[in-house]
């Protein structure tokens, strides 16, 4: 006999008890508090956030021990497959992060090979360490053993990437035990409508008063202007979009039946009983709240925000079934027109938005560094494939791969399909893409639910569902297209967010499954849907939610202890002022943050910042004892390593013992090298570990030339590295290097542009340093440069290297046409060459008519060649053009007493 089908159009349990009815709420309450204190916490990016957010979910978790429902096995409605997917992405990065076992060896062994470039010569950090102290052989070994092979790069960075999805899937358990009614459904919605209206107030706020707090009283400490509470504007604008998109849906679906047949939804029986007055009211908040949404949304400049919101309106329509005849679509355009404007003028920002909207046409989009990042990322993703690099790394996996110097760090991909192929290779975009594809379909499904049998026309829940449907459809564009050139969803805040409505999508399309399907026993059926009907109980998942948000707990508090202690280190600015025994109190506290966090490589290379302190601290005091004063400043690296690389291989090693002569010297150097050691095995791709040990080199007796190569792929992010980069290239005599470095450096940053030029000027040839370091925005740089070989015309006129410098000024188009001139005449001018100079200033001249430097050195060069009556006219015609400009009638009174005395 087939079991009989349900007659209800849902099945939902009820609260038959107080102790149930408050368990709910505590439930309720704690995925409502979690969603607003995550996105008014800076995002919830901080460890302090995430580690209340833990908390929270625990005692959210523990109530949920007290529903009824949660102990029984009658309950199958808990979102399985979304549950599957965030528990095989989770497995998978502990998998990243734990030792890996020999089976899973081959599986990681790309990614290893990748790392072990730029750990060629870590042995030699070894050998020097145990040469100056026996000690630090022993401490090496240890931390070999403790540092063992993992899957990820960085084991550290991937550890605290799982904790906001430990956070996200129970807070997803939380979200499908406690909303599973229509009026808790509402609730949360309206949370999350009223919470982003919220974030909207106040990003507008921030926007027009382009001040400095992300809060009232809380300094913004970030690069660029936030948005709301998040650190990060586009997050910010991300945290918005499932708001609008609910309070779009609300809207809509609820509402009366049209006599042209454009909505397809009729009103519910609970509408029926509300007045015309109080159905105005509502239409009326709801477009207040829409107005300030969309202005937030507009005011946050993000374009991928607005691209997004676009295309889920689209599809909305469609599934709505929304005609573009329908007036109140144009009326609601013209509102978003008038908004528009109405936010460019109050807020100021009416510049940045034309700006912003411009940067959309191609010759703008195909100058993006995006794309040049993505290319270098996907090669990082097939370099680590299958394995990927571990969540979280993406920043600085990618270093090896990346083309060409930038100004910023990407430290995420902004495209997290391609950062998650990276970090999770095959595994995680496999997830990524089942997840997808599982959730457009049952949103799909889910807002085409039809009643029940037995049922005629729609009713209460079945509009609900279907509402729901459509906000799954809605939230899963957003996501996804915002995702494309983007890092949103990562923020803990949104991945909350998102990760709840997702939940309640799924529990909400399992309810209508279970209203149309037969009513089994977990004895019933075939094993994959005995199996399936046991991974719908709650109870497993409440339990491995637990354990999910203590480990959460756990590492986050070792996070906050871990910033503690790096907050404590001395800085080189108070070295000065730090004895010997506050240093060893702070090693202390460093040993101790390092027991609890043995993989937290920053911990190691505070650990060795002190120790090198200590060194320099006791050269100064152990060159006092034999009477010679030395001042700290003069101890650093950036001040030996020169001294100790200017001096021939038989005199350094003589300078190096008198650096190591005390035992407390050596014993400090080589803690130092082991502390590097371990922050090298930790992290192979940090530069600054890299160049550390490019300077410490010639101190610890090992090679320059492989760290300094090593901190070269590694640093182009960095004005300094770079610098610092080819300032030991240029002291190991490396020119090539040098050149390349300082190149970069220069692209990125002027700030140290005439030391380079100075200091580059002693190793390589003129034209070298004129065609790849004086920048193309400054070449009367080269005329300084050449005036510094002497004031001697006869002398310049015969040197190759000018006349090398003057053809290539001929004939490059690197530099601004006018500005090229501009040079050539000033060169001219240095050679006396009067009458070469005039043509290249007339030739700027009639590029740049109304530049004054100009005319005056055109009428300048004149005078000089014998042509005193040109030289007139222009002096003249430039007092006629710019009458206040004194010079012009100076240089023609000049002029006209030269022409006088010579006739």
């Amino acid at each position: 006999m087939k079991p009989q089908r349900t007659k209800a159009a849902v099945s939902v349990p009820t609260p038959q008890n107080h102790r149930d009815l408050f368990a709910l709420a505590v439930v309720r309450a704690i995925v409502l508090v979690s969603l607003i204190y995550g996105a008014w916490h800076y995002g919830g990016v901080h460890a302090v956030a995430l580690q209340r957010l833990s908390w929270l979910s625990v005692i959210g978790l523990i109530a949920a021990l007290g529903v009824t429902e949660t102990w029984s096995r009658r309950s199958n409605l808990m979102p399985k497959v979304f549950l599957f997917l965030l528990a095989g992405w989770l497995a998978y990065g502990w998998i990243q992060f734990a030792p890996t076992p020999s089976v899973l060896e081959p599986w990681f062994d790309r990614a290893d090979q990748q790392t072990a470039h730029f750990l060629e010569s870590i042995d030699s950090i070894g050998k020097a360490a145990k040469n100056l102290d026996e000690v630090a052989a022993s401490r090496i070994q240890s931390l070999e053993n403790t540092q063992t092979n993992r899957g990820s790069v960085v084991a550290t960075l991937t550890q605290h990437a799982l904790v906001p999805y430990q956070i996200a899937m129970a807070l997803a358990v939380l979200a499908a035990i406690g909303f599973r009614t229509d009026n808790s459904k509402r609730w949360l919605l309206w949370t999350i409508i009223l919470n982003g209206t919220a974030i909207a107030v106040w990003g507008i706020v921030q926007r027009a008063g382009n001040g400095s707090e992300i809060l009232p009283g809380i300094e913004n400490h970030f690069d660029g202007n936030p948005f709301g509470s998040f650190i990060y504007k586009n997050a910010g604008a991300a945290a918005l979009l499932p708001a609008i998109v609910s309070l779009v849906i609300l809207s809509l679906v609820n509402r009366p039946k049209q006599s042209d047949g454009t909505y397809r939804q009729t009103r519910t029986a609970g509408r029926s009983v509300w007045t015309k007055q109080m159905r105005t009211m509502m239409t009326m908040i709801q477009i207040l709240l829409g107005g300030i949404l969309v202005t937030g949304l507009i005011a946050s400049l993000s374009r991928a925000a607005w691209a997004a919101l676009l295309v889920a309106m689209i599809a909305i329509s469609f599934r709505l079934g929304v005609s573009i005849k329908d007036r109140r679509i144009w009326v609601v355009l013209l509102g978003l027109v008038g908004l528009l404007i109405a936010v460019s003028l109050t807020t100021g920002i009416s510049d940045t938005l034309q700006t912003r909207a411009g940067q959309v046409n191609l010759k703008n989009v195909s100058a993006d560094e995006r794309w040049e990042q993505w290319r270098d990322g996907f090669d990082a993703a097939l370099a680590n494939l299958p394995s990927g690099s571990g969540l979280g790394t993406y920043g600085y996996a990618s270093l090896p791969f990346q083309s060409k110097a930038r100004r910023s760090w990407f430290r995420e991909a902004h495209n997290q399909y391609l950062e998650v192929f990276e970090e999770m290779g095959l595994v995680g975009i496999s997830i990524i893409i089942a997840g997808m594809l599982w959730f457009s379909i049952i949103s799909y499904r889910l807002s085409k639910t039809k009643p029940a049998k037995g049922f005629r026309g729609e009713t209460s829940n079945t509009t609900n569902l279907k509402m729901w449907g459509i906000i799954g459809i809605a939230i899963l564009v957003c996501g996804s297209v915002q995702s494309i050139v983007d890092f949103v969803l990562k923020i803990p805040a949104n991945l909350i967010l998102y990760s709840v409505m997702i939940s309640v999508v799924a529990v909400s399309r399992q309810a209508a499954l279970e209203s149309m399907s037969p009513k089994l026993t977990v004895a019933e059926g075939t094993r994959l849907r005995k199996f399936g009907m046991l991974a719908g109980f709650p109870l497993p998942w409440v339990l491995v939610g637990i354990v999910m948000a203590i480990v959460g707990i756990s590492l986050s508090g070792k996070k906050i202890r871990g910033d503690a202690c790096l907050a404590s280190i001395v800085r080189d600015d108070s070295s000065d002022v730090v004895s010997l025994e506050q240093l060893d109190n702070q090693l202390v506290i460093v040993d101790r943050a390092i027991a609890e966090a043995p993989l937290r490589v920053d911990l190691y290379a505070a650990r060795a910042r002190v120790d090198l302190l200590r060194y320099r601290k006791g050269l100064v005091q152990v060159a006092a004892n034999q009477g010679v004063a030395i001042k700290l400043a003069n101890t650093e690296m950036g001040a030996i390593h020169p001294l100790l690389m200017s001096q021939s291989p038989a005199n350094r090693e003589l300078l190096r013992d008198e650096f190591l002569t005390d035992q407390i010297l050596r014993e400090s150097l080589a803690a130092v090298l082991v502390d590097l050691h371990g922050a090298l095995r930790l992290n192979p791709y940090h530069p600054h570990t890299h160049l550390r040990l490019a300077m410490i080199a010639p101190l610890a007796g090992f090679s320059t030339s492989p760290w300094l190569q090593n901190s070269v792929a590694l640093g182009n992010n960095s004005p300094d590295i770079l610098f610092d980069n080819g300032l030991v290239a240029y002291y190991g005599n490396d020119t090539e290097t040098m050149i390349d470095q300082w190149s970069k450096a220069l692209s990125i940053s002027h700030e140290r542009l005439q030391t380079i030029l100075d200091v580059s000027s002693e190793r390589a040839s003129l034209v070298t340093v004129v065609e790849r370091l004086v920048p193309a925005t400054r070449p009367d740089q080269i005329i300084d440069l050449i005036k510094k070989r002497g004031e001697d015309s006869i002398a310049l006129s015969g040197d190759s290297e000018v006349a090398e410098v003057r053809d290539y000024l001929d004939s490059s188009d690197r530099f601004d046409e006018v500005r090229r001139h501009v040079t050539l005449a000033g060169l001219n001018d240095l050679l006396d060459q009067p009458d070469a100079a005039a043509e290249h200033w007339k030739k700027a001249l009639r590029l740049s008519p109304l530049d004054v430097h100009i005319r005056l050195s055109l009428a300048q060069s004149l005078l000089a060649g014998g042509h005193p009556n040109e030289a007139l006219d222009q002096a003249v015609l430039g007092q006629r053009l710019f009458p206040d400009e004194t010079r012009f009638k100076n240089k023609a009174d000049a002029i006209r007493r030269e022409i006088r005395s010579r006739n």
